[in-house]
């Protein structure tokens, strides 16, 4: 359940010229939604969050106390404590417990409690949180934790335990818990860091993505920096962006110049001024290499959408998936991967862990974008403009009459020499017009009496659960989902070089499918060091090739010297292995 409204996580106590002595500090996100958790049980509450020794580049950090945001009136029995380890639920922290009046504590409001003495963080860091009852199930009684969605992700950010819980749980979001951090802190300081691989077309330049932290008191609206190559460092220039808070993170993209000829290249990025002043962080220096192509391959980029049927926000991303077709065509990918309902597929399992809610969106596995038409389009446009180290195309066909298996053959070229990285071809069969009369194919809808945007206006009207659904883009089955199938690219991979590859997929038994005429195939182009999709091809089905076996036993009349693999497959004279030869298994 989402609150709609917002606060600063960041509130300073006290400063001095350059440096600052004490500030509150907060795990949650600025602007990322103001969201409510809880069991909906009458039952006592212990939420958390994990302060690490290493939180910041300052000298003699100490926790002075805590900023508790209680999200329900309807609570006794406040305590607030600090730990070395996670109470358990009804005992005392091992370091202090300060009981705090209820009439001391401001409803959605965070209020201020200091513990007796300043604790070190430098022995290995301390966990900061606090215990209460909940005395009714009313005004988000049974929701009484407050939360940020997460954007930069920060393991500890939230911990909670209740008496139906199985002990001490962690949970995806940002607890809105403040601390209070003494100490000496930098007021200018940004750190950096290392960068992929980048690729970039010859006399061009390319946008590099680097991650960057404050790690000072300040607001960060612009980073002076320079680039070194070949040991010659470029001019001071200036990036306007934001930062909000200490440790607030995030990439921004820095236009760095590619080669004149095709190669590999170390570029190093160095902050050098933070709002114009210099960078009090040592570790604002980022690395990575710039690949620069001899061509520019039309990049097709992927859009893995996580759904479900369950999720009444969802129709966002019906939607957005909608428009991207309507407005690209064959241009993107477009995969919506369902989890938790009727359309689910195991194969995808091991994806659907990387994301944490539902609808969201992952563009080639590097970036998360909300599915919603407004976010989508966008961001699909920037991703096809995006320099690629390699195209592939893919055909299918049927192999036999029974429509039960799937040849797909692929050719990848790549524009670049690159002796490192590892590349490989994914595989995925993609149903459009699945649909079910009974209740789980119903799609549940959060938008029903709602009103706004045109685009969802089919979705205000409707009702509640929309009952006659038609489902497209959903993956029925994939094969080298993580990282390619091996073999498929073989290394390194060189300037100009055409690979070849062909792979059987077996569809038989597959409860997913319902009409074959409308499953296609897409091949992705995978790093497989990184996991992200560099291109892809989707491709129709084709119908079996008239030369084709219809079993082991068959052959084609008057040519005794024709070869099959095992497959039903015909063979040249070159093949090695078990073949079917004038009706009989032969070894080559």
């Amino acid at each position: 359940m989402r609150k709609m409204f917002f606060v600063a996580a960041v509130w300073m106590l006290s400063l001095c010229a350059e440096a600052q002595t004490a500030l509150w500090w907060s795990n949650a996100d600025d602007n990322a939604g103001w969201y409510a958790f809880g069991t909906e049980v009458l039952e006592t509450y212990s939420a958390a969050v994990f302060v690490p020794a290493g939180l910041v580049e300052a000298s003699n950090v100490k926790v002075r106390g805590v900023s508790v945001n209680m999200g329900t009136p309807n609570f006794s029995d406040l305590k607030v404590w600090v730990a070395t380890k996670l109470p358990a639920l009804g005992e005392e922290a091992d370091v202090e417990t300060v009981p705090v009046a209820k009439g001391d504590i401001a409803v959605d409001e965070y209020s201020d409690v200091l513990f007796s003495q300043e604790y070190d963080l430098a022995s290995g860091g301390l966990y900061v949180g606090y215990t209460f009852k909940v005395t009714s199930l009313a005004d988000y009684g049974g929701s009484p934790l407050s939360f940020s969605d997460v954007v930069e992700p920060r393991e500890g950010a939230f911990f909670y335990c209740t008496e139906s819980t199985d002990g001490w749980q962690s949970h995806d979001g940002k607890l809105m818990l403040k601390i209070g951090l003494e100490g000496v802190f930098e007021k200018y300081a940004v750190s950096a860091e290392d960068f992929d691989i980048q690729f970039a077309l010859k006399g061009s330049n390319v946008e590099v993505p680097v991650k960057l932290r404050n790690e000072g008191t300040t607001h960060v609206t612009s980073v002076g920096y320079t680039v070194e190559k070949d040991g010659v460092v470029s001019e001071e220039k200036t990036l306007s962006l934001r930062l909000n808070k200490l440790l607030d993170a995030g990439s921004f993209l820095f236009p760095v110049d590619a080669d004149d000829v095709a190669g590999k290249c170390q570029r190093t990025l160095t902050i050098t001024k933070v709002n114009g002043h210099p960078n009090g962080s040592p570790n604002g220096v980022a690395k990575g290499d710039v690949i620069t192509m001899s061509a520019k391959p039309i990049s097709v980029p992927v859009v893995e959408e996580f759904t479900g049927t369950w999720c009444g926000y969802c129709p966002y991303g019906i939607v957005g998936m909608k428009a991207a077709s309507e407005r690209f065509g064959d241009r993107v990918v477009l995969l919506a991967i369902h989890a938790s309902d009727v359309m689910e597929t195991a194969d995808y399992a091991p994806i659907r862990d990387y994301v944490s809610s539902v609808p969201t969106s992952l563009l080639n596995r590097q970036w998360v974008v909300y599915p919603s038409q407004e976010d989508l389009l966008p961001a699909l446009e920037s991703a096809l403009e995006r320099v690629v180290p390699g195209s592939v195309e893919a055909s299918a066909r049927w192999t036999d009459a029974e429509r039960t298996q799937i040849r797909v053959d692929t050719k990848s070229v790549f524009y670049c020499n690159d002796t490192d990285t590892k590349f490989g071809i994914a595989f995925v069969v993609v149903a459009d017009g699945l649909s079910g009369s009974t209740g789980d194919w119903y799609q549940r809808n959060f938008l029903s009496g709602g009103s706004g945007l045109s685009n969802y206006a089919e979705w205000y009207a409707a009702p509640a659960w929309v009952t006659e659904m038609t489902f497209d883009h959903v993956p029925v089955a994939a094969w080298g989902i993580l990282g390619g199938v091996e073999g498929s690219v073989n290394s390194p991979v060189a300037d100009g070089e055409e690979q070849q590859f062909d792979y059987l997929l077996n569809v038989s038994g597959n409860d997913l499918i319902q009409d074959k005429s409308k499953l296609s195939v897409v091949a992705l182009l995978m790093n497989r060091s990184t996991g992200r999709i560099v291109n892809a091809a989707q491709t129709t089905i084709g119908e079996p090739d008239p030369d084709v076996v219809r079993g082991l036993e068959s052959r084609v009349c008057g040519d005794p010297d024709v070869s099959y693999n095992l497959q039903g497959l015909r063979v040249g004279a070159d093949y090695h292995g078990i073949v079917v030869r004038n009706g009989k298994k032969v070894k080559k």
